[in-house]
């Protein structure tokens, strides 16, 4: 069962994984969603293109994002989406969308 919205642990989750971010995210990452399922958090990673390096980065993330929040379990996963795959998430009271990219209409960054 998903939980009902919860403002504060909603801005405390995005600062976390905005701070983990700073300094991390390439000109690869297409975009990274937050997501609260039952009681953890998901991170959800697209990338243009595979990439080994960017893939330490978002584990490097996500250490310091579950650090942050302290005993609350977090899971991550990371999709690689070229660019001809659009990707438009849903805001819902459970997924929010904490990093996208400036795209052109043919879905190359800007």
């Amino acid at each position: 069962m998903t939980e009902v919205w919860n403002i504060k642990e909603w801005h405390r989750a995005i600062v976390s994984l905005t701070q983990a971010m700073m300094g991390a995210v390439s000109a690869n990452f297409r975009m990274v969603v937050l997501e609260r399922l039952d009681s953890r958090w998901h991170v959800k990673y697209w990338l243009e293109i595979e990439s080994e390096e960017d893939r330490e980065q978002i584990v490097d993330i996500d250490w310091y994002f579950a650090d942050s929040l302290d005993d609350t379990p977090t899971t991550f996963e990371v999709v690689v989406a070229g660019v001809d795959q659009i990707i438009v998430p849903v805001p819902t009271q459970t997924l929010l969308a904490v990093f996208r990219r400036r795209e052109r209409e043919n879905g190359t960054g800007a």
